[in-house]
């Protein structure tokens, strides 16, 4: 009985540590997708687009 009740407090307490970390993988996910959002917009309001380019992207030919 008390290797059972071990066992028990053993999965209760590692699954309440895992549960304890999920805010703080939340908090990292949110600032990663965060940065990586800001730099594609960066990325993509740095860039000079010619007219040709334009063209060639769209339906004209």
């Amino acid at each position: 009985m008390g290797a059972v009740l071990f066992y028990c407090h053993l999965v209760i307490y590692n699954s309440l540590r895992r549960l304890s970390l999920f805010p703080i993988l939340l908090v990292y996910r949110i600032r990663l997708s965060h940065s990586s959002r800001i730099t594609k917009i960066q990325q993509v309001t740095s860039t000079r687009q010619t007219m040709d380019e334009h063209i060639k992207k769209n339906v004209w030919n």
